[in-house]
């Protein structure tokens, strides 16, 4: 009911013009405030009355009052319903009438007629959604016309449309610019007040939380008994908006912890944190067992999609909002503003713990139950001397011996929540155990990428080092000459060299095992090889460039050998006690050599710009054998016969060679061999060329260079 001393158009415009009494400058402009006493109707209560008003959004409008119902179901009293659904919590302010807008007409003027007239500005401004298709209606008074003002919501980014409509005809009315609007709506606002209306603030036109301590000041402002009970419910996240969360839902949900922490900071007797309740044992209240989204989700610290609709609509389902109901009823009821009309949550539990490998056990003494038998015990746990409390899941169970695994070695915390039919107990005391470390029973990966290299009596496994949960402490070789079934050697890393016959094909497997003598499958298999007896080297002729630079010269043998000469082409020269060349293009140094079984060692002194070279079995410039290594490290092994280049293997990755490499291309047979650092790259056969009347290194630009080099017997 508004007071008559301000029905008169002359006493709204002194509400107007009375900062002290209502003015505060807000975002969005200018806000006034309801001022109180005026517009009591009586003497003030001292406490309020026992009915309950549930005032905001859509989780107070509830599907038409499951929320209110749950509540009247355990308390025994009226609970009113009103909220509506899309409202922010300037809306619920101006209609709670704690916030008196402004407005402002077009033409400053009401019509003579019931015709609708645009309101072309409102303060505040800026603190209604931008989004949605619902109109809202709110009866008052406009310079003392009784109407109608309608908010009607626009398509997404866009401000709503408001209009004032008087309810019956009369004279034309002038109206000042920002002249208040008093909103007729004082009935229930002597009765305890639950007030949740937060959320849709997201959707304003700056998606902040800018007006929402200001719209509950004014909606508490509202409330007439000396002493107020109104409780301030918490905002909940969305099930997308988890601590793993990142861009648009990240920044959403530091929003909502926000202002729910502002909100407990300014009001720490009336707050309730919902979302904390909600997520962590809403479910179990709920009497429904958590998927496994639903542990992820509530693990994540957010809202799981089982107590709410769906995915698409988050508003919670009618289990949903009957947990909401039990645990604001237990919030009322814990302040001492209502008492339950029959049985009660049980008692807070007994509980001890237990420490042992890996785990814990805990122990619950069954409580007072209220009346109403216990329906599940809630365990929650967390790392001693942090904050956030963990929920054990092990399904619905009134279990008194509850085992906790999984848990690291150190000291942990542990509490027990008891629920029935009424609701959630509180929290039992805290209690500790000490956990030491579990056997671990977790096997590594296997190793990838296997590949074995033939020796004399033995091959060289190389892999890839396999992961493991805590450590690989080693690993085992086996071959399939006994289909893989006993190591044949082990090693704390690759490469592993292993023993095995001359002249047997063999492929290997690898397994990783860990300190707790757990292994992994084994691997895949190698690549095969065939070990061969070494042949015995003999150095035929050397020469480690070590001169003046110039010409190429005679040999040094400085790593053996004797009684060959070179025969260097065109400017093939000594630079820097190396081989190369004052000129792009490819030249050799040949050296003269007519055994077919032979073998050049050089090292790479730089890679240059183009390929270094290898000749074998030169028989004239159409026909030898050569390696190409590139600029990048690759390569491969080529052949030209009668002229024609072809490509003898696989081409090699770049990377394959680097300067300082010792590359060694041996025929022997059929057989060509390529070897880095002594280690078989590659092998091929051919049969074109088994003559020979040189071999040489070669060198394609100024900047390639190969040293030490070697012709020896293989």
């Amino acid at each position: 009911m508004v007071d008559a001393a301000i029905e008169s158009s002359t006493a709204i415009t002194d509400i107007a013009t009375s900062a002290a009494v209502a003015a505060a400058a807000e975002p969005g402009g200018t806000v006034v405030l309801d001022s109180g006493p005026a517009r009591w109707d009586g003497a003030r209560p001292l406490t309020p009355s026992p009915t309950i008003t549930c005032n905001g959004h859509s989780w107070i409008y509830s599907d038409n009052g499951l929320l209110e119902q749950a509540i009247a179901n355990v308390l025994g009293v009226t609970v009113r319903n009103l909220g509506i659904g899309g409202q922010t919590s300037t809306e619920v302010a101006i209609r709670t009438g704690g916030i008196i807008p402004l407005l402002t007409l077009a033409g400053n003027q009401i019509p003579a007629d019931t015709t609708p007239v645009s309101v072309t500005a409102i303060q505040p401004s800026g603190d209604y959604r931008t989004n949605g298709s619902s109109s809202y209606t709110y009866p008052g008074t406009l310079a003392g016309v009784p109407g109608t003002l309608t908010e009607t919501l626009q398509a997404q980014g866009s401000n709503p449309v408001w209009t004032f409509t008087r309810t019956t005809a009369g004279d034309a009315v002038t109206v000042l610019p920002s002249t208040p609007f008093l909103v007729t709506n004082d009935a229930y606002e002597d009765e305890t007040t639950v007030i949740m209306c937060a959320q849709n603030n997201l959707y304003t036109v700056d998606a902040s939380m800018r007006s929402v301590m200001r719209d509950i000041e004014a909606i508490v402002g509202t409330l007439t008994p000396v002493v107020k009970r109104f409780l301030i419910v918490g905002e909940f996240t969305f099930p997308t908006d988890g601590d793993d969360a990142t861009g648009g839902p990240l920044a959403r949900r530091n929003k909502m912890l926000a202002i729910n922490a502002e909100r407990a900071a300014r009001w720490p007797a009336n707050f309730y944190d919902l979302r904390r309740d909600f997520i962590d044992i809403g479910m179990q209240v709920g009497g429904l067992v958590p998927s496994s989204d639903d542990i992820s989700k509530i693990n994540h610290d957010t809202t799981p999609l089982g107590i709410l609709k769906s995915e698409a609509d988050t508003h919670p389902n009618a289990t949903g909002y009957a947990v909401v109901g039990k645990l604001i009823a237990k919030q009322l009821v814990a302040r001492g503003w209502a008492t339950y009309a029959g049985n009660t949550p049980p008692a807070a539990p007994t509980v001890t713990a237990t420490g042992g490998a890996g785990a814990a056990t805990v122990n619950v003494t069954a409580p007072n139950n209220g009346g109403s038998a216990v329906t599940d015990y809630v365990v929650q746990f967390r790392s001693a001397g942090t904050a956030r409390w963990f929920t054990h899941f092990d399904g619905i169970s009134t279990a008194t011996s509850i085992p906790v695994s999984g848990l690291a070695a150190g000291s942990w915390e542990f509490r027990v929540t008891a629920i029935n039919a009424i609701g959630p107990s509180d929290p039992s005391a805290v209690v500790s155990a000490t956990v030491t470390a579990s056997a671990d029973t977790t096997p590594p990966t296997a190793p990838t990428s296997v590949t074995a290299t033939a020796g004399d009596g033995q091959a060289t496994v190389t892999f890839s080092g396999a992961t493991d949960n805590v450590a690989v402490t080693q690993y085992r070789v086996y071959s399939n000459a006994d289909s893989y079934t006993t190591p044949i050697a082990t090693g704390t890393g690759s490469p592993i060299t292993v023993t095995v016959p001359n002249g047997a094909p063999v492929r290997f497997q690898v397994s990783a095992g860990d300190a707790g003598n757990n292994w992994s499958s084994r691997s895949a298999s190698s690549n095969e090889v065939t070990p061969t007896a070494a042949v015995p080297v003999t150095v035929i002729a050397s020469d480690s460039f070590n001169r003046a630079d110039g010409s190429v010269g005679s040999p040094d043998y400085a790593y053996g050998g004797s009684g060959k000469s070179w025969s260097p082409q065109g400017s093939i020269s000594i630079i820097g006690n190396q081989l190369g060349t004052t000129a792009a293009g490819t030249v050799y140094c040949l050296m003269p050599h007519t055994d077919a079984d032979q073998a050049v060692e050089a090292k790479i002194g730089a890679l240059g710009t183009s390929n270094l070279q290898i000749l074998l079995r030169r028989v004239d410039s159409n026909n030898f054998y050569r390696v190409l290594i590139s600029p990048q490290g690759g390569g491969s092994i080529n052949k030209t016969a009668g002229g024609t280049n072809t490509q003898l293997s696989s081409n090699f990755p770049a990377g394959t060679f680097a300067a300082g490499d010792v590359v060694k291309f041996r025929a022997a047979g059929s057989t060509l061999s390529l070897f880095k650092n002594g280690q078989l790259v590659e092998s091929v056969t051919d049969t074109s060329i088994t003559t020979s009347v040189h071999v040489a290194p070669g060198v394609a630009d100024t900047t390639a260079r190969s040293d030490d080099f070697k012709l020896t017997t293989g």
